[in-house]
């Protein structure tokens, strides 16, 4: 075996031992077949393959018989471990082979030693691509932890029970009672200290039309000579509040109470009917009030 460069290598010419047998000793670096495929088998009924290819690696998924479909495969952490040190064992490398306890001629001693200091070169650049080569592996294995941590809260999240929040309805019977008798205690308080404040408090739930009209019809405000004339020194009492449901909308109530003087306690009967309506805010008003109190029972 000769090289054609043998007589312009710029190596000084090799000396000592010209039978061989200095290179008698088999080489340290032997011919073995590496596996090109790693397999890792996931619990969520897919593996994942690792294939080598030349200087690069292949990455595929495979859905085992009876595993759905999906756009996601979920690995355990030991899974994760695992698969990361694959991708770090299967990092690019090159070996130099030869044939155990082959002989070489003493004439090709100065090529073999040339060829053995590029192989030792070659293993030095390839032993920092790999050390380069296991930061992806170890960065996609972070990410795909990442990934199981925020989809097992997602799954968590998910299965908590969810809270339903009914509507209120604000015409049912619970809740126009309370509103009515509001109402009604402001619109009959003729207290010199709290009338403006309680008529003010019973025209802000009414409709815009009763406002104008009730306005019109009580002089309001009512002078303080106007105000002797009504019953100051009366309590309202209210003895039944009976409503009732028209439509989605609407309801009415009936008011049936009394004005008790402080002094005689005698008391003076008040009937009422109101109609309530519920607009598209959501708000109450009273939108009409008929006095039912002389009429026959």
């Amino acid at each position: 075996m000769t090289f054609s460069d043998d007589q312009s290598s710029p190596i000084a010419p090799f000396s000592g031992d010209e039978t061989g047998s200095a290179l008698a000793a088999p080489d340290l670096v032997l011919q073995s077949p590496t596996t090109t495929e790693r397999v890792v088998e996931t619990q969520s009924g897919f593996l994942v393959v690792v294939r080598q290819c030349e200087e690069r690696q292949a990455l595929s998924v495979k859905r085992r018989l009876g595993t759905p479909p999906t756009s996601s495969v979920l690995l355990t952490c030991d899974e994760s471990i695992k698969l990361s040190r694959i991708l770090g064992d299967s990092a690019p490398r090159r070996l130099l082979t030869s044939q155990t306890g082959q002989w070489l001629p003493a004439g090709t001693a100065r090529a073999w030693y040339s060829s053995a200091q590029q192989g030792q070169s070659k293993a030095n650049l390839l032993l920092g691509f790999g050390v380069r080569g296991l930061l992806m592996p170890l960065l996609l294995s972070a990410l795909l932890v990442l990934a199981i941590i925020f989809m097992t809260q997602a799954v968590q999240l998910s299965s908590r029970p969810k809270v339903v929040v009914q509507a209120v309805d604000l015409l049912d019977g619970a809740h126009v009672v309370p509103f009515v008798r509001n109402f009604v205690t402001n619109m009959l308080d003729f207290n010199p200290a709290s009338y403006k404040v309680s008529q003010i408090r019973a025209m802000a739930v009414m409709s815009p039309e009763l406002v104008e009209s009730y306005w019109r019809d009580t002089n309001f405000p009512s002078s303080s000579r106007q105000l002797k004339s009504l019953p100051q020194d009366s309590t309202v009492v209210i003895q039944k509040i009976v409503s009732k449901r028209l439509d989605l909308r609407t309801a009415s109530a009936a008011v049936y109470a009394q004005l008790v003087k402080g002094k005689s306690k005698l008391g003076s009967p008040v009937r009422l009917q109101l109609r309530i309506e519920q607009d598209s805010q959501g708000e109450r008003h009273i939108t009409q009030q008929t006095d039912l109190t002389v009429a026959p029972r």
